[in-house]
């Protein structure tokens, strides 16, 4: 279990309004893109980026929670006492 790395992302996330944190690989195109035409990224490229570091922390996190509630790991227990979940959206609903 990482201490250190989701601490330091979510420190940089919280301070959104002055830095930008990038957790995907996906997003390295976009934001080089953007710093290359604009100098900066954007109010709204850091709010999305802070966004979406605090949903991959939050997912990892539900990540251990649920490791720790299986009931493989506590004979007595048939169903753990909750389940924490993350959830993706698959697609958009047709109506």
């Amino acid at each position: 279990i990482d201490i250190g790395g989701p601490a330091m992302v979510r420190a940089a996330a919280k301070n959104h309004l002055h830095v930008g944190v990038v957790v995907n690989p996906a997003d390295y195109e976009v934001v080089l893109a953007e710093v290359q035409r604009d100098g900066h990224l954007s109010p709204g490229t850091r709010r999305r980026l802070a966004r979406d570091a605090f949903a991959t922390i939050a997912a990892y996190d539900a990540a251990i929670a649920n490791w720790f509630d299986d009931p493989a790991t506590d004979t007595t227990e048939v169903l753990p006492q909750g389940i924490h979940l993350s959830l993706e959206k698959a697609q958009s609903l047709r109506y």
